[in-house]
């Protein structure tokens, strides 16, 4: 489920100051993932939920992180901080996240 949290914020390009989160359960070798990002006083929130194998929870983490950014999500992101879209440095991230052993 870490692998897929990761996987997540590191394609939101999201950090502690970002409001904006995921968690991820596995039960019978299924995973769920919950993802949402807010703007800074919440009032404009898109939370989504997705599910899929473990041994794909990077993949699962990046397809929840697209989906969120595509239905508005980077543009709140946006509005929060000012960096280039999400989708343009996260992808240098998702390496580093893919890289890295399960804790």
């Amino acid at each position: 489920a870490i692998t897929a949290e990761r996987a997540f914020l590191a394609w939101m390009g999201g950090g502690c100051n970002i409001p904006l989160g995921a968690h991820g359960h596995v039960e019978n070798g299924q995973l769920t993932l919950r993802g949402f990002v807010s703007n800074a006083d919440g009032t404009h929130t898109i939370r989504r939920t997705t599910t899929g194998s473990v041994k794909e929870a990077s993949e699962t983490g990046r397809f929840l992180a697209k989906q969120i950014s595509d239905e508005g999500g980077e543009e709140i992101l946006m509005s929060v901080v000012e960096l280039p879209p999400a989708n343009n440095k996260a992808h240098d991230l998702t390496v580093q996240v893919e890289n890295r052993s399960e804790i």
